[in-house]
């Protein structure tokens, strides 16, 4: 039996970087991925997750001069049956609410507040992501929502 524990929640960065071959943190992205695999974890992403890969990786094929949509979507395909995905939800959104209000959450940090509130809505305790410092007060703040896994 999963159980929370064995849930893990990962951030765009970590595919983006597993991705494109990132020099500094591609091949420790690689790693974790497949190794959390291997372990049997259930390695989970949501529709927001899929829509800001999108976005970054084709900008980054646009200014590199082989921007291709179908390749694009190709990986988008493979990544639904790669990961679980999670679909936003009216319980989400709520989440979502409750986290603005409690931690005065604004701007561009309510994508990030957005994944903590579906993993909240998942039952899942673990994140993995590069940009730690995005999600320290979900895990330092009196009583920790998730678990940072950098």
């Amino acid at each position: 039996m999963v159980t929370m524990a064995d849930k893990v929640f990962l951030d765009t960065n970590v595919l983006v970087y597993a991705d494109t071959g990132d020099p500094v943190f591609g091949h420790a992205a690689q790693t974790k991925i497949l190794y959390l695999a291997s372990q049997g974890y259930e390695l989970w992403i949501n529709r927001q997750v899929i829509r800001e890969y999108c976005v970054i990786v084709s900008r980054r094929m646009k200014d590199a001069g082989n921007y291709d949509p179908k390749r694009l979507v190709n990986r988008i395909s493979q990544m639904e049956q790669q990961f679980l995905v999670a679909d936003e939800t009216k319980d989400s959104t709520t989440v979502l609410l409750g986290l603005i209000t409690q931690y005065g959450v604004m701007g561009k940090s309510i994508h990030d507040c957005n994944i903590v509130a579906t993993i909240k809505t998942l039952g899942i305790t673990n994140l993995i992501t590069q940009n730690t410092a995005d999600f320290n007060r979900y895990s330092t703040e009196g009583f920790a929502l998730i678990s940072i896994i950098p």
